[in-house]
């Protein structure tokens, strides 16, 4: 006879697209989601409207319940945890620690699922760290979530390949795909697979600062593999950016090639000198409009090789 899966009592905690990827697998699987947490609504847009993060507009247009605590450690928001009950947490890029009161809630625990192969970059922003980085590889590790900063014992993972075209958002869906399969296989043992958690190794350990929209000007005074990397790293969020004419131009897509020039001088068709080596812009945005060839943007602007860029 076939064993049938037992359906859990879930509450999903996330925020961005990687997130949703995560939760519809789940939701996939049929399990008992009792309740979604995300980050409060921000104001938006020119206007200033107040809009849901991607997880809590799933959830409000699905039929789920909604909570959007601004912090999870008022004892208020354990205790109403506490009543609701979950065999399980799943967290995906949440953004808020969850404090001892609420890890010590579910039966098996809290589950982080992490865009990297722990304990390489803990922390908010593990694919675009791991471009910037250059590394060649990264993962996506299920952990057993501790007090501390994704340091708890590690359940599952699965390995993958970084291109050397990859960028930020291509890197995210494909994990949030295979984040998605590792916590299905999860909870369909999850007993055996909570027993038989592993420490994370104690070398290797690196730290994925939160990216702030600064770290998106672009120094030209880096080597251009540098400013490649960032490029891809930063898109589609941030963005990798300069200024000319007073107007912030982003770069969507570029490459590093062999040369020498001035540091941001444009050398001649879009290739502009960095610190070492060139960078041959492909694409690029300006404020308010649709992205455009790097040749459309220079008739638009009849730019003549020797011009400096900020």
């Amino acid at each position: 006879m076939t064993s049938v899966q037992r359906k859990l009592r879930i509450v999903f905690m996330g925020t961005p697209k990687f997130a949703l990827q995560i939760l519809e697998a789940v939701i996939r699987e049929e399990h008992n989601i009792e309740a979604v947490y995300s980050q409060p609504s921000r104001s938006s847009g020119r206007g200033k409207k107040l809009k849901e993060t991607i997880i809590g507009d799933f959830a409000l247009k699905n039929g789920f319940k909604l909570i959007t605590p601004k912090t999870l450690k008022d004892a208020i928001v354990a205790e109403e945890l506490a009543i609701i009950d979950p065999e399980v947490i799943i967290v995906a890029a949440y953004g808020l620690i969850l404090p001892r009161a609420i890890l010590e809630i579910p039966r098996f625990g809290c589950l982080n699922v992490h865009a990297s192969l722990l304990p390489r970059w803990r922390g908010a922003a593990p694919v675009q760290r791991a471009i910037l980085g250059g590394d060649v590889k990264t993962g996506v590790t299920i952990m057993k979530m501790e007090e501390g900063l994704d340091t708890g014992p590690i359940l599952m993972e699965e390995r993958v390949s970084i291109s050397d075209r990859e960028t930020g958002g291509s890197l995210e869906h494909s994990l949030g795909q295979i984040g998605g399969e590792l916590i299905t296989k999860t909870l369909s043992n999850i007993e055996e697979t909570t027993k038989a958690a592993r420490p994370q190794p104690q070398d290797g350990i690196t730290y994925a600062e939160k990216v702030e929209k600064s770290e998106g000007q672009v120094d030209w005074t880096l080597s251009a593999e540098d400013l490649d990397r960032k490029i891809r790293a930063f898109q589609p969020n941030p963005g990798a950016w300069f200024v000319f004419n007073g107007e912030r131009i982003k770069i969507l897509d570029a490459i590093a090639i062999a040369g020498s020039s001035s540091a941001g001088m444009l050398v001649g068709g879009f290739v502009v000198g960095c610190g070492k080596g060139l960078l041959d812009i492909k694409v690029v945005q300006r404020q308010g409009k649709k992205p455009m060839s790097a040749a459309d943007f220079l008739n638009g602007f009849r730019i003549s090789p020797g011009t400096f860029f900020n």
